[in-house]
């Protein structure tokens, strides 16, 4: 086992959220290429925490940022992807009862092309053009301590 796979505890069957999506081929995750660095691996789990939906703290509390996307595993090929929290509900619920919609796309892409341009990986498919930020916010990390990082999906509560 190498170290990589040692830091995540994260992994999915690629091809079971395939059938969940139900042939919506064009919102499957993006294949991230990052070289098997742990290093890289560990800045793209952090940063994504602090990337998502912000809500405006209520009665003068924190902001709250709500993660958006993941970084896992696939069990079968060891390739990493970056999958919507809405993939990995898809993947408890046998009825099939999330679904995803063009603005959770958007979100994706959008943070794909962010990890991207970061020069945090390499995507393996050209990237769709997303003219708009998609209501998804930014947190600096130097500013994390001023919000709380919240997870649309937690991984403590659900196993996949």
């Amino acid at each position: 086992m190498s170290n990589l796979q040692m830091s995540t505890t994260h992994k999915i069957n690629i091809a079971d959220l395939n059938d969940k999506l139900n042939g919506q081929r064009e919102y499957m995750p993006y294949k991230l290429n990052i070289n098997n660095s742990v290093d890289t691996f560990l800045k793209i789990r952090e940063t994504l925490t602090r990337v998502g939906r912000l809500q405006e703290g209520k009665n003068g509390g924190k902001d709250s940022i709500f993660q958006v996307c993941h970084i896992i595993q696939d069990n079968l090929t060891n390739d990493y992807y970056l999958v919507h929290f809405k993939h990995l509900y898809m993947l408890l619920t046998p009825e099939n009862e999330t679904v995803m919609n063009e603005q959770d796309y958007n979100q994706m892409t959008y943070i794909a092309s962010l990890l991207e341009k970061w020069n945090f990986c390499k995507i393996d498919e050209s990237l769709e053009e997303v003219n708009q930020r998609c209501n998804v916010s930014i947190i600096p990390f130097a500013k994390k301590k001023d919000v709380n990082l919240r997870k649309k999906f937690n991984y403590k509560k659900h196993s996949i």
